[in-house]
């Protein structure tokens, strides 16, 4: 009896679906992962994952461990803070205590 593929853990997508993903998304479908064996990847939670495909900006720590759980940069991620150093505090959220401090 053959087993299961990967594959069949994760949801067939239409074209349509892929064309509108978020790069999270369609780096995480092409990994061949669910968004359960990408958040223990990241060491975060499912719900933070879909919340990242749905476009919420991540902190710079999970914005990391993301790319290095898919194998890319972070900009690959986030196209659209290509024009910002990569870790400017105005591209990702920093955790608490790691942005900017205002002077003067």
């Amino acid at each position: 009896m053959p087993l299961a593929s990967p594959a069949s853990s994760v949801p067939e997508k239409s074209s349509r679906d892929i064309q509108s993903a978020s790069p999270i998304a369609l780096l995480r479908f092409v990994a061949n992962l669910s968004q359960t064996a990408l958040a223990d990847r990241c060491g975060v939670s499912r719900d933070t994952i879909s919340r990242l495909e749905r476009g919420e900006r991540p902190r710079l720590d999970t914005a990391r461990a993301l790319a290095h759980a898919l194998g890319v940069d972070v900009a690959t991620l986030f196209p659209e803070n290509e024009e910002r150093p990569a870790g400017s505090p105005d591209a990702l959220q920093m955790p608490a205590g790691q942005g900017r401090h205002a002077s003067g």
